[in-house]
Order: C-alpha cells, then structure tokens, then sequence
C-alpha cells in the first residue's frame, strides 16, 4: 500500500540512500549568488559547519543546543557562533533565518511541535527548513521519540510546514545490527545492505524504491518550506476536516488593522487543537445563578451594553439590515451569509465574524425590554455555530486570529449581560460557555497567538476577561494564567523605550495606547498590581509623540496605515498627566492647552523626526510642519515609506503620501499604497522593497539634531535589495529644507538606472520649466518652488492619474481615493546616484517673489555650493 501524501514527496530520480549531509550539495543551486543565514537546531559538537562548508553554500552559520549533553560536551571547536536554549524557545528574532538545519535531534525534544513552531517563526517567508529524523532507530542518546513518514508529515503540516521531499537514509536493520555490536560493512552509511537490495529489485520503478527505502528506513532526511498563507489555508482545510465539527457538539471597538492582510496566518491552528476540546458544560450540572462576576466585571458589562444601539437593533430586526463601518448598511438576513465580505472586503468579514449585533441587541432590550431581541441575538449565535464549526469553512475570518479574540468578547459580555437578566436560560448559557470554552482552548494555543502585534494583545486581553467570565470553566485557570503573561508582554513591547507604538502609523499609536492604558488600568483593579510599569512616563511619552505627530490643522497625516482625520481620543481623563496641556494645544490646532516649547521632536528610535517652523515666526495655522520617517521595528502596517517626507504648511499639505485606502490583502491599489510607488522616496528602477521582514543593516535615523530654529535628521535603509540609501533633510526653521539623497548598489548585478519621486497634492498647480519645479497654491499665494541639483538627472515629468492605473492616487480616508500629481525625475544607470533638492516656500505679491527665509545667501550661489558638495 503507498500513502499518497507520502508518495508524492518521494524523490523520482535515481534511487539511493539520502543522508543530511548530502542533501546540502543538492540545495546548493538553490543559493548561488548570495549569502544565507542558516541555524543549525541541535548543533551538538558544530560538526555541520563543515557540511555546509564543503557544500559551497554561502552561509552566516549560527548553531544552537541545549546546555548539556553529550553531543554538547564533545564540541572542541571555536570556529562557530554557539547559543543556548531551553529546549522550546529559539532565542533569534522573526524571519532570522533562510535555512534551519536539524540532524537527528527532533528525537530528543520533549516538545516537538512546539519547537517546529519556533521554527516556522524564524524561518523567513518560504525559507527552508531541512535536516533528518529518525524513524525505525533503536534508542539512542536519550531519544524520546521516533516519528513515521506519516507523522513526521502531519506534524509539519499541522504546525505551518509545507514538506517538499522525504527520504529515506540509513535502514533501520543496519542501524539495529550497528546497536548489537556486528561488524558492520565500511560503506554503512553512503548504502547500507538493506538499502543495496532494494535497489537492485529490478520489479521497482526508482520513484518506488526510494518509497520503499523511507518505508524501512532507520533515518528520514527532509525538506519543508514555510508555508505561504495561502498554502496555510489549503493545509488547513484539508487536515481540519471530521475534527471542528466536534465544535458544535453540545448545541441544542475598534475596527481591524492589518487583520486582512494577514487573514489566514493562524487559520490553521485550529485543525491542531480542536479535536482535544474538552467541555465541563453540559456533562456537570452547574447553577448559573451562583456565578458573580463582581464589581469591576459588572461595570464592565454595562458600559459594553450601552455603547450599543437601539438604531441598529431595529434595522437588524425590522429591515434585515446592518450599518457596517466603512461599507454602509447591507442586507443581514436569516441563515446569515458568512462569506459576505469575501473575496476581498476582507475587513467586512472581520466586522461580520467578530458578531457586533450582539451588543446592539442586548442595549436595544436593556433599553425596550422586548424579548424579540434576545431571540434575534441567540438565533445568530445558533446560526454562526451551524456555519462555521464544519470544514470547509465560509471565510478564513471564521478562525482568523484577530476575528475570534473579537467574536469572543462578545460573546463573554452577551454572556455576562444575560447573566443579570431575569429569568435565566440554563439552555442558552449552557451554549455559550461551551462555545466560549472552545474559544478559550484556541486562543490559548501558541502557535494561534500574534506574539508582540496589535492583533496578539486583543487576543490576549479577550482571553483575560473571558478567564474572569467564566471562571467556572475547567480552561479558564490555565486562560487566566496565560493571558496575564501574556498581556505584561504585550502592554511592555509595543511600544518603543521612546513610548511610540511600534506598528509604524500614528493612528494605530492612538489606539493601542487608548488600549494599553484601559487594559492596564482594568487588569490593575482585578488583579492588584500594574503590568505596565511607570505608567506616568508612558502617558508623557505616548502623548509627546502624538503633540508633535498631530498637524497644525489637529489631524492625523497620512503616515503608514493612518486616516487623515483628528484622532478619536480626546484622553480627558488623563488631565493631570505630564504632557496632557500640549496633546490638547495639538488636537485643537493652538486654541486650548500648552504650547510645546520645543520647535522640533526626535524619536529617533521609533524612526520619526517631526520638524516644524519657528513659533515666532509664524501663526499656528501657517506653521510648517514636517515629517522624516525611517526605521523598522515591526511589519505590521509596514509600507515602503523609509526615508518619506511629509510637508504640511501655511494650512495645506505640500508633499503627500498614499495612505490607508483599505485593508484588503491583494487589492492592486492597496498594494499601490504601500508600495515605494506612493512615497516621496528614490529607489532603482523596478526595484521592490522588503516588507515582510527586517532587511540588514537595519533601516534607521542614523543622526538628528537641532540648533535653535535649524534642525537636521539623516535616515539609512536597504529596504530595497542589493542597495543602500542615504537621505539627510535640512530645515531653516522658516522656509527652505533641503534634501540631500545617496543610493547605491551594494550586491546589484549590474548598474541601474535610478527614479526619484515627490507627491503634490492635486490641488496644486504645477509648473516645470528650465529643470525648476514650481508648486502653486491654489488657494492662497503662497508657491514651493523645488531646485534639483545632480550631474546624472536625465528627465522632470508630470504624472497625473490615468483610467485603470493604481499610480496618482492618494487615500486621506478609508476606502476613498483622490488624485494626485506625481514628480518623476529620472536618472541615468549607474551603481550610484546622488541629488540634492532645495525646497524654497514663497509669497507672490503681484509679479514679485518674495522668499519666506530670511537666509539672504543668494540661492543660485547656495545650490552650486551644494552641487560642488
């Protein structure tokens, strides 16, 4: 009998014993050209580094093993990096790795599949992981386990491997012969006998020997990928069927970030776990009415009612209607349609699974004490348990992290809301701690959680506080436990020593720190203690950030994954607070609060520099305000944006970005909108940046400083493959900055030619003449004009957008999309390409221009110094 899943990853070609070693001379062509990163897991005495030495593979070798054992106490050499782990926790970042390497230790680990998820973690997106396993071996060097074909497979697909090859080395016959001590033949390891007469059973294709020498292996050598999310989709549904169904055995805020980017990340963890769902409910007789959820708990669940809608709970029942945010009112009938937002509204997915007509219910029969809303409510809940417990599931958002932290709190509030309603129904609360429980289960695995994101401490605090609801429940200690360890990790890590949010967008700063700061307090009043250290200096930090971030005209600017709208957070109830009077001055554009006294703000570790004009030289409104953004500390909301500049002044935006437009993975216009393309950046031609993981060196604001009213801030990234690029800005303090930009090749087969690009809003009027721009108010006098010195600057053109093109767009809100006018400059090819732009604010008055810098240096004498420079 074959098993096609393992049939198919056999090697077809000439048949043969596999061995680790070996098989880095066959992956060898897959890495011609460049240097990998390889960690080798279990590196016992380093003796790989020679493997991949003699190879020719190109590697940064890195090995890593426990602290004793055998293998350990053989090592001699000093020739390698060795580090130390617990036997779980791989101690490198996401992405680290384009190679793990694993020879005969997944044997010896007590938590095999944990490992394999750390695994997967530091593998970067399609990067290998290869090595070999044992199957029919004797013990040997306290092994604990040995794995079948079968279940090396499963394993590796239940835990976001994709296997790509299996083999088999060494028989396990001559394995077992070498353990009793025979003499055993020289050539035992490169074939041994078993081996050599499979191969000469002239009855089998090769495909069919090498399937029957892993069948009878003593070794199996490997090669999986990590999976892609869509290929984790795939896997998911397949190895989830006949085992989620067991979900639904016991039936009679704040919109999502980056969560349609990311919608099937952790889809298929939930095939792992589900068929180990255990539930007290239903099995013990338990008394509702004894269940107290206490004073914090109860406060909490009035405040969930009565951000409810009486509006909304009518529509629903009266119109089979519902307003969803972002896509208006859509038909929400009975059996409700799960898949509505697919494919693509994949943030109308998030919205729909996340069940927010449950709160709007029960405030609309807190508010009516009509019963026909709670039996609408608890009908939905039956309907979303009948459509989404059974693969082939609706929509990846049915098991979508992020969608079911949310769907979980609503659930835990529906709960506890019921809980104080009179009479009790055993029935329907009996559904929901079964149904909570299951989500508690999947929410508490690892490899299911967002470790260090936005998406990691909702799920986390939606765990916390379904621990507390239904502390009855056997899971709920372990959930309890695990969420507060995990909520100290998130509330500390997402945010930068400087106190800025880390997911790159003033927006999402605002709202995490709105969550931060009421989680904290919540889990404080529970639990007695504080998980987030100094609150004071977290306040004075986070709002510094966002009092210089904000734009003289009190909104947001268009910065990574950021709506251009004031932020929703007035934060009164942190008057008091250092830095409070300068938030408030920020969000109401001068006219309430305290002035900062400082003219420009770095945070040089977050990647922001915010320059902005001299207050004695300027009203409030007419301020210029300037953003320098550079760095990466996470991919979340991660756009190419290193090095982008942002202009806001005398009231109107000058240099713009893309911004938001929507969260839907494969949009061409969203992808548009993070895209190098949408920035005021210079890149190389038909270049695509690095989005998904940190490039090296790590892309930062190398130096920044201020003298009074001038300031300088220089960013260094290689977020574009094969170069580097410098770009320093200069600001006067009044009305001139300066940009200075410096690409260049670093691995580049060849030389390339270069394109620079400067966003101007649509409104403005545009003029090229004589290698001069000149941008033109429309609405006042003022003008920008932009001089480029640089001896490889080949053309100036224009862009506007055109029918059924993603370029000349900017989005300032969700969803919405308004013209731009683009700048391409062109230069020639080159390994390297330097420019300087001077931008120069002025006022016309009638035929004459007058500069707003009082610099008197003639510029025609300034940009030959410059271009000299």
């Amino acid at each position: 009998m074959y098993l096609k899943e393992i049939w198919d990853l056999v090697p077809d070609n000439k048949p043969q014993q596999y061995s680790s070693s070996g098989l880095l001379y066959a992956l060898r062509d897959r890495f011609v050209g460049r240097r990998i990163k390889v960690l080798d897991l279990g590196c016992g005495n380093g003796k790989s580094i020679d493997w991949f030495m003699n190879s020719g593979i190109d590697c940064e070798w890195k090995g890593l093993d426990i602290e004793d054992s055998p293998e350990v106490r053989a090592r001699v050499r000093t020739d390698g990096e060795f580090h130390t782990y617990d036997g779980v926790h791989v101690p490198f970042a996401d992405e680290a790795f384009d190679v793990v390497f694993s020879h005969q230790v997944f044997g010896r680990l007590r938590h095999p599949e944990r490992v394999l998820r750390e695994i997967v973690r530091v593998l970067k997106p399609e990067g290998l992981f290869v090595g070999s396993v044992s199957y029919l071996e004797p013990l040997h060097s306290y092994s604990i386990f040995n794995f079948t074909p079968y279940g090396w497979y499963t394993v590796s697909i239940e835990n976001g491997l994709v296997p790509t090859m299996l083999a088999g080395g060494i028989d396990s016959l001559g394995l077992i012969e070498r353990s009793l001590g025979r003499e055993m033949p020289t050539d035992l390891w490169r074939c041994s006998p078993l081996n050599k007469a499979i191969i000469a059973d002239s009855s089998l294709s090769d495909k069919a020997k090498n399937y029957k020498i892993l069948m009878n292996a003593g070794h199996m050598v490997f090669v999986s990928r990590k999976a892609s999310y869509a290929q984790t989709t795939n896997n998911a549904t397949d190895a989830v069927k006949g085992s989620v169904d067991e979900l639904g055995s016991g039936s009679p805020g704040q919109e999502s970030g980056d969560a349609p980017d990311n919608a099937a990340h952790k889809y298929f963890a939930i095939s792992s776990y589900a068929p180990d769902f255990q539930s007290v409910v239903g099995t013990v007789e338990f008394d509702f009415s004894l269940v107290e959820l206490g004073k914090q708990l109860s406060t909490l669940t009035e405040a969930w009612v009565k951000g409810g809608s009486l509006e909304k709970a009518i529509g629903l029942l009266d119109s089979e209607t519902y307003p969803f945010s972002s896509y208006g009112h859509l038909e929400v009938s009975m059996p409700i349609n799960w898949s509505l937002g697919d494919p693509g509204r994949h943030n109308l997915s998030w919205q729909l699974h996340s069940l927010p007509f449950l709160r709007d219910l029960a405030c609309a029969f807190s508010e009516t004490g009509e019963h026909r809303y709670i039996d609408c409510a608890n009908s939905i809940v039956n309907d979303w348990l009948d459509g989404n417990t059974q693969a082939p599931f609706p929509s990846v958002f049915s098991w979508n992290d992020h969608s079911t932290a949310f769907r979980l709190n609503s659930l835990a509030y529906y709960f506890a809301f019921l809980l104080k309603s009179k009479p009790l129904d055993r029935s329907v609360l009996e559904l929901l701690s079964l149904i909570a429980e299951r989500h508690m289960r999947v929410l508490l695995c690892d490899n299911f959680y967002e470790r260090g994101t936005n998406h990691g401490l909702d799920q986390a605090y939606a765990l916390y506080q379904a621990s507390r609801i239904f502390s009855f429940l056997i899971c709920s200690s372990e959930a309890h436990s695990v969420s507060l360890s995990r909520l100290e990790y998130e509330l500390n890590k997402s945010f930068s020593s400087e106190h800025v949010h880390i997911e790159n967008s003033p927006e999402y700063h605002c709202v995490i720190m709105n969550s931060t700061l009421q989680i904290n307090s919540v889990v404080e009043s529970m639990e007695g203690r504080s998980l987030l250290g100094d609150t004071k200096e977290f306040v004075r930090g986070a709002l510094n950030y966002l009092s210089a971030i904000i734009r003289p005209d009190g909104l947001l600017p268009p910065l990574g994954d950021t709506e251009v709208k004031p932020s929703r957070f007035k934060f009164d109830w942190l008057s008091g607070f250092p830095g409070f009077d300068q938030y408030k001055h920020a969000i109401n554009c001068g006219a309430d609060g305290k002035a900062d006294s400082a003219c420009h703000k770095f945070f040089p570790e977050s990647g922001y520099a915010v320059l902005r004009g001299a207050l004695d030289r300027f009203s409030y409104a007419d301020r210029p305000h300037l953003i320098f953004k550079c760095g990466f500390l996470s991919h979340y909301h991660r756009q190419d944006d290193d090095n982008h500049i942002l202009v806001y002044a005398y009231g109107e935006e000058w240099l713009t970005d893309g911004g938001l437009y929507k969260h839907d993975h494969g949009d061409p216009q969203r992808e548009h909108m993070r895209s190098h393309f949408a920035h005021s950046v210079i890149a190389p031609v038909g270049a695509r940046a690095q989005r998904t993981h940190c490039p090296e060196p790590v892309p930062r604001i190398t130096s920044c400083a201020s003298n009074g009213r001038v300031a300088n801030v220089s960013g260094f990234t290689s977020m574009f493959e094969g170069f580097e690029w410098d770009r320093a800005l200069r600001y006067d303090g009044v009305g001139e900055f300066v940009v200075s930009d410096s690409i260049r090749k670093t691995s580049a087969a060849s030389d390339v030619e270069y394109e620079q690009f400067w966003q101007i809003p649509a409104d403005k009027e545009l003029e090229i003449a004589g290698g001069i721009i000149t941008v033109k108010s429309t609405r006042r006098s003022t003008m920008l004009r932009i001089y480029i010195a640089s001896d490889s600057l080949v053309a100036i053109e224009e862009m506007r957008p055109q029918p059924g093109s993603t370029f000349c767009w900017k989005s300032p809100r969700y969803g919405e999309l308004e013209p731009v006018k683009m700048i391409r400059l062109s230069f020639k090819k080159g390994a390297v390409a330097d420019v300087t732009t001077t931008f120069t604010f002025s006022e016309c008055e009638g035929a004459v221009e007058k500069s707003v810098s009082d610099e008197t240096e003639a510029l025609p004498n300034r940009l030959n110094t410059l271009s000299d420079a």
